[in-house]
């Protein structure tokens, strides 16, 4: 047996792992996008849930009514985001809420130590619009 013999497939061994890495890191890239995209998403779309809120609060005085509207405004433009927490300060009408989603992960999803990564949750507070 000579020195060479005993390498053989080393080379192509080491192009298997190579790939195994660079997809393995791709799968991270994708689901660490995922989450960073869900959570900006999630942003907007709060600060838009809580305008509206503030806005028929300050029109009903009603909180129930303002929660609903919250509701809504998150339901039409995503359905998968929920409402977590909802609130309203009556003297000022400043209205704080919670959305929460979970982000499309590929691989996140599957491991518990990644797994709370891939919820997202934006609170935000918005008083009534200025005339």
């Amino acid at each position: 047996m000579t020195r060479l013999s005993g390498e053989r497939g080393l080379v192509g061994k080491a192009i298997v792992f190579m790939l195994l890495v660079v997809v393995l890191l791709g799968v991270a890239a994708i689901d660490t996008l995922s989450v960073v995209f869900t959570k900006t998403q999630l942003s907007d779309l709060a600060e838009q849930a809580a305008k509206d809120a503030a806005d028929n609060f300050q029109h009903s005085r009603n909180q129930e009514r303002a929660a609903q509207v919250a509701t809504h405004t998150i339901s039409a433009e995503d359905p998968d985001a929920k409402l977590a927490k909802f609130g309203v300060n009556f003297k000022s009408g400043v209205v704080t809420l919670t959305v929460r989603k979970v982000a499309s992960t590929i691989a996140f999803k599957y491991f518990d130590e990644l797994k709370r990564f891939t919820v997202a949750r934006v609170t935000v507070a918005t008083g009534p619009p200025k005339l």
